[in-house]
């Protein structure tokens, strides 16, 4: 991005008004949950720099607990940044 302030607003419009904001991962995170029949996902946008990144974890499974979706998809979007940093 040439302009990160500027065009991440594009990237963070996908988890629209619900994301919670994070810390220690990247620049300007955000962490938000996605629900389609049958389907579960918690996604985290960031960035880390001029670079923008999405970790999406998603699962059919009714059994697995949303804190496990977002356990996971953190921990992967802090490997994400670190290699990206």
């Amino acid at each position: 991005m040439k302009d990160p302030s500027r065009e991440f607003a594009s990237y963070s419009a996908k988890c629209g008004r619900n994301a919670t904001p994070l810390r220690a991962i990247g620049n300007e995170a955000l962490l938000c949950g996605l629900r389609r029949k049958n389907q579960f996902s918690e996604q985290v946008v960031s960035r880390v720099r001029e670079r923008a990144f999405l970790v999406r974890v998603s699962s059919n499974s009714a059994g697995l607990e949303r804190t496990e979706l977002v356990e996971k998809s953190q921990k992967i979007a802090e490997q994400v940044a670190g290699f990206l940093f």
